[in-house]
């Protein structure tokens, strides 16, 4: 890691991240689709939060933010992330020339037409 990251290399079976966000970028296949939402424990009971962001089609740079105030230190075997799995579904869109009218008239998506 460099100086300047906050993720710190420890000795031993555990890894300290100081606040603020820490990307550790991998590369994987997006079809299936995944994604490493936050452990519930860690999220709510530590203030570690993971995210991730697609940026091309192979990488996607996942990565933790620590919300506390003191660093938080994950040891081995910890649940930081989960990783799931989804389908992808690949669908064609074209552009309509008219939109026919709707029940929910002028009130647009999530309106009741009331």
């Amino acid at each position: 890691m460099s100086e300047r990251s906050p993720l710190a290399e420890s000795r031993g079976s555990a890894l300290a991240q100081a606040p603020g966000p820490a990307p550790v970028p991998v590369r994987y296949s997006l079809d299936p689709h995944a994604f490493a939402p936050p452990a519930y424990q860690t999220e709510h009971a530590a203030g570690l939060d993971v995210y991730a962001a697609v940026t091309d089609p192979l990488t996607i740079p996942p990565g933790t933010v620590n919300f506390g105030t003191e660093p938080y230190v994950v040891h081995r075997g910890d649940r930081v992330a989960q990783l799931v799995f989804a389908q992808v579904a690949r669908v064609s869109l074209a552009a309509a020339a008219d939109l026919s009218e709707t029940a929910r008239g002028d009130g647009g998506f999530g309106h009741s037409g009331r």
